[in-house]
């Protein structure tokens, strides 16, 4: 069982809080088996199942991840196609080139799909400085709806390095939630960890706002919450939603397949919730005009992150602003939906007993699937998760 269980990426025991090894039961490692349709559940079905892996690593010709140094090659030993992590693609014959770029790629062969990464040869070295940890939500200013955005971090990045001679600011996961009632409070409970969080979009400082009528302008900051001791998200979602609703030019929105995805699976949450589980089978897909208005606001929010990005740098921050990243999603959200396969659904993450939960702690977010082969995120998504 231990064999067969490794082979799947799967812990049969851990160390807890008191430095002691504790064995899983089998029955819930049996369970987790199961979620990759893997029979553990007699001595029979483990056999069998390791003999399937062992046929399958003697068909396999390379590792199932090739980590590499920058202008390092490798032996693919045949031709294939390498997918590079901004989405362009070519085909090798046998080595791969000493000339690319930094970061996550596939490489796909006649038999095998491989994660490749390309890491720098060395690191720059690590700033010393100080800085603030910061829950941007609650950074609330004069100009804020009711909770903190993206510019005032862009100001808390600009006024700490210029004042303060501070370094560094790390914020919460700025990752997004559902579009729907009640708006998820935890920023570590996202829909997705690809795409940002439209709640912390400065209005009144999109290009859209600043070319409208004057009309629009004051229907828009008419919308404006107050802001108040308790943040109300779903107060503060109607008013920057009825108010993005009058910028949005329509029209064709640029997106790439993933972007489509995420945006799509927000349209559809509008009509019949954040779990696209409990969807209908026989829905109808929305409208197009309404994907290519949640694309939008990616792309805004992407624009706003990049003012974060150059507000940090020439205030000539050391490091600048970090983010922290939730553990998962949730499992009914939009990246499950994108691609479910990638997601062991049935499972939840959590943590075991410790001195500050005697019972552990079940997060509700569903495990990457160990076996999976996920798609090296495009320029766009990365963009949005991180503003450094």
């Amino acid at each position: 069982m231990a064999r067969l269980a490794d082979a799947w990426g799967v812990a049969t025991r851990y160390e807890n809080a008191d430095q002691q090894e504790v064995t899983v039961d089998t029955e819930v490692v049996v369970k987790v088996l199961a979620q990759f349709g893997v029979d553990a559940s007699t001595e029979d079905s483990v056999a069998r199942e390791l003999r399937k892996i062992e046929q399958r690593r003697a068909a396999e010709i390379l590792p199932p991840t090739i980590v590499i140094r920058e202008y390092e090659t490798y032996d693919l030993h045949g031709p294939a196609t390498v997918e590079l992590e901004d989405g362009g693609t070519f085909d090798v014959e046998r080595h791969l080139p000493d000339s690319l770029p930094l970061g996550w790629h596939r490489v796909v062969t006649a038999s095998q799909t491989i994660t490749l990464a390309v890491a720098p040869r060395t690191l720059p070295d690590v700033p010393h400085t100080w800085g603030w940890m910061l829950q941007l939500y609650a950074a609330r200013s004069h100009d804020s709806w009711g909770m903190g955005d993206f510019a005032d971090l862009a100001t808390i990045a600009r006024r700490s390095s210029l004042e303060l001679d501070a370094g560094v600011v790390l914020v919460n996961p700025v990752q997004a939630p559902s579009p729907t009632h009640p708006v998820e409070r935890s920023p570590y409970s996202p829909t997705s960890r690809r795409f940002a969080n439209p709640l912390y979009l400065r209005i009144t400082d999109t290009a859209e706002f600043l070319q409208a009528c004057p009309r629009t302008r004051q229907l828009i900051r008419d919308l404006r919450p107050e802001n108040r001791d308790l943040i109300d998200y779903d107060a503060v979602w109607d008013a920057k939603k009825q108010a993005l609703e009058l910028l949005f030019p329509g029209g064709d929105v640029e997106m790439d397949a993933e972007l489509e995805k995420f945006a799509t699976y927000c349209a559809l949450a509008e009509i019949h919730g954040k779990d696209w589980r409990s969807w209908p089978a026989d829905r109808s897909e929305p409208p197009a005009e309404r994907i290519a208005f949640y694309a939008w606001l990616q792309h805004l929010c992407t624009r706003q992150l990049q003012d974060v990005r150059l507000a940090a740098h020439e205030a000539g921050m050391a490091v600048g602003v970090i983010h922290d990243l939730p553990v998962g999603v949730d499992p009914g959200g939009a990246d499950t939906f994108a691609d479910p396969d990638a997601f062991a659904i049935d499972v939840t993450v959590g943590a075991p007993p410790d001195a500050f939960s005697a019972d552990g702690q079940g997060w509700g977010l569903p495990p990457w699937r160990p076996t999976s082969s996920p798609r090296p995120a495009t320029a766009r998504s990365a963009r949005c998760c991180a503003a450094s």
